[in-house]
């Protein structure tokens, strides 16, 4: 089976020998990969960026980079419009961490993700830092991208533990969006990737299946270049609670590959703009 991992994080400098060893040892084809943290950053993750930029043009269709933009940064959008025109840069990675998804600094990225027609994996659900500070990730304040038609979006980890909360901000915009002409039927999207714990997993994933539907999902493992973290065995549980839950070959087929390729084409609204 060929995989995408839509999820997955570069975790120091590295190169493009490193990367296609760990694609090889993930048993995943190809990866979304994120650069490196910008947060706190001088240069606001330039750096980082030109390094994954370079992995990416010796692997190409291999390393899918995503830029990591943080919109708190005073130049973030001239970062986020160099990073696509100068680097080659497939979307952006953002990451609510003392910002909320209507902050007008996020909106500023947003405008340049739709100019450039790119999409954005957000982070949604509780974060992993010290602090307060998944009150930044509930997923229904990524409503805000509704003002963004031309942007397409996915919540991470299915928002955890405000799953059912992540499921109805992706049904809502694949209700209103699908008889649009003036939007993107496929705009939001399930970022697979856990946070569920395997107790919860199964439901999580029949929920987003009903309510969404298989078209609206994309597996992602949150694994880790270069350092060694392999996403192989969470593709194998995904893939059985999947057929578990009665998926068929043909959905997994788009969980694990051929959304992740859609995701990253133009949306009929950039076509013709």
């Amino acid at each position: 089976m060929k995989i995408i991992d839509c999820h997955v994080h570069q975790s120091a400098p590295t190169d493009a020998k490193t990367a296609a060893d760990w694609l090889e040892r993930s048993g995943v084809y190809a990866c979304h990969l994120f650069s490196q943290d910008p947060i706190g950053k001088e240069d606001g993750g330039r750096g980082a960026i030109e390094n994954l930029a370079d992995i990416a043009r010796e692997l190409p269709g291999r390393i899918l980079p995503f830029a990591w933009i943080d919109p708190v940064h005073p130049e973030a959008a001239k970062i986020a419009e160099w990073a696509v025109r100068d680097c080659g840069m497939l979307g952006y990675k953002m990451i609510p961490t003392s910002w909320y998804p209507d902050d007008p600094r996020a909106k500023q990225i947003y405008a340049v993700a739709q100019e450039l027609a790119v999409p954005i994996e957000f982070h949604s659900g509780i974060l992993w830092l010290r602090g307060d500070t998944s009150k930044y990730n509930r997923p229904a304040g990524f409503e805000a991208l509704w003002d963004f038609p031309g942007v397409r979006f996915s919540l991470a980890h299915i928002g955890w533990p405000w799953t059912d909360e992540c499921i109805a901000v992706v049904q809502k915009f694949k209700v209103l969006n699908r008889n649009d002409p003036e939007r993107d039927p496929f705009q939001a999207n399930v970022d697979l990737t856990p946070g569920t714990p395997l107790v919860y997993r199964k439901d999580a994933l029949a929920k987003c299946v009903a309510c969404c539907g298989v078209d609206f999902m994309m597996f992602g493992s949150d694994s880790s270049i270069p350092r060694s973290t392999l996403p192989e065995g969470k593709w194998k549980r995904d893939v059985d609670l999947l057929r578990e839950i009665g998926c068929t070959e043909e959905d997994i087929e788009k969980i694990f590959y051929g959304n992740a390729e859609r995701f990253l084409q133009k949306s009929r609204l950039q076509k013709e703009s």
